[in-house]
């Protein structure tokens, strides 16, 4: 079993890429056709940070987050109709840890969005990693990688080959975790994933990085004990 982070940013960067979602569907059927399963858990991005900032002020954050939840079903409908509904995916997605996990024994590939105001995605799909026992969790995100500060902001920014649970944790204490933030990847998430000692690889959106992680090589930034 591989769990997969799909980034909001990687399936809408601003307007569909229907490129890499072709990619991406033709890369898991290629995997699932040789006996692996996933459970491919999709982010917001863009869209649910314009939905919540297009909120009237003063609503709680509970309620800012759950408009964000609802961007986050959208890319996962999406990213099933790619992966063809009934096929490899189950024609319904599951609304529920529940039907998730109900999919997950009747489909190779089980995928969905968020559930729970205050989670992020990527928490999502490091609380099912570690329910299903992944052998490795992958975020996909836009930038290739950790780094110590924006390689879109900064040309010298130096990227982490590796890091240890322990070294990401102090690398993103100071993220924000309000409504639509984004990071690398959450320390909560790694946290979960540090407990059952739950390899993550965060990668770009290269086909070629996503297969390489989905086979275990070192790609991108890799976060272990």
């Amino acid at each position: 079993m591989i769990v997969i982070s799909l980034g909001g940013s990687v399936i809408n960067p601003g307007s569909v890429d229907r490129e890499f979602l072709m990619r991406f569907s033709q890369l898991i059927h290629k995997y699932v056709e040789l006996g692996e399963k996933f459970v491919i858990v999709c982010g917001g991005g863009k869209t649910a940070r314009d939905y919540i900032e297009a909120l009237p002020p003063g609503l709680p954050e509970g309620q800012r987050d759950y408009i964000g939840i609802m961007a986050t079903w959208i890319n996962a409908q999406l990213v099933a109709y790619y992966l063809g509904l009934g096929k490899i995916v189950s024609p319904s997605l599951p609304n529920d840890f529940e039907k998730l996990k109900e999919q997950v024994a009747r489909y190779p590939v089980a995928v969905s969005g968020g559930y729970l105001t205050g989670l992020k995605t990527d928490e999502d799909a490091a609380i099912a990693a570690d329910y299903f026992g992944a052998s490795r969790l992958i975020n996909v995100t836009n930038v290739d990688g950790i780094y110590d500060s924006d390689p879109r902001k900064n040309a010298s920014a130096k990227k982490f080959e590796k890091l240890t649970y322990q070294e990401f944790f102090e690398l993103v204490s100071s993220y924000s975790i309000g409504s639509g933030s984004s990071a690398p990847f959450t320390l909560i998430a790694a946290k979960i994933a540090e407990r059952s000692n739950i390899p993550i690889l965060v990668v770009g959106k290269d086909i070629d990085a996503i297969e390489k992680a989905i086979r275990g090589e070192n790609v991108g930034t890799l976060i272990h004990s």
